[in-house]
């Protein structure tokens, strides 16, 4: 098992937050970058050479399951570019949870519970992992075998 947790501050520099990753005993951290630029090679490279793996990703702060869909499909954009960014770097997941249909992002809502909202993340799921997104009520629910039943985009049951 590897620990990690978070770090005070943002490094602009690999080795700076390699040492203080090394510092507090961590073998795993947070994504040290916050979008893709001509940084995240190093930090990779890093990574890989002190035998730190970068964990998570986060994709916090947005709802991607909005009902103003001005604000989803800005939260959508937003995982997406999260999603791609833990793609470039190597993390081993991005990290959100599926967002709420009422007016806070991560709280209940009686909507957050019904199947137009399931298939709705369903359909906004990543197709290399999309346990990930749903919520874990839905674990026990009768709907969530659906989700292996459904066809993805680009599987050899959905062209």
């Amino acid at each position: 098992m590897r620990l990690g947790g978070p770090l005070p501050q943002n490094y602009s520099d690999p080795d700076a937050w390699i040492a203080a990753v090394k510092e507090r005993g961590y073998r795993a951290a947070y994504c040290p970058v916050e979008q893709i630029d001509q940084t995240i090679n190093a930090y990779a490279q890093a990574a890989r050479q002190t035998n730190v793996i970068i964990a998570e990703v986060g994709a916090w702060r947005s709802n991607p399951l909005s009902k103003d869909e001005h604000e989803r499909r800005k939260a959508v954009d937003y995982c997406q570019r999260r999603l791609a960014l833990a793609d470039a770097i190597g993390a081993l997941c991005c990290v959100n949870i599926s967002g709420s249909r009422g007016s806070v992002w991560d709280g209940p809502h009686p909507d957050n519970l019904t199947t137009e909202t399931f298939d709705l993340i369903v359909e906004m799921a990543p197709q290399r992992n999309s346990s990930g997104l749903l919520p874990r009520w839905w674990a026990t629910s009768r709907q969530a075998g659906r989700c292996a039943a459904r066809p993805r985009p680009g599987s050899a049951r959905y062209p």
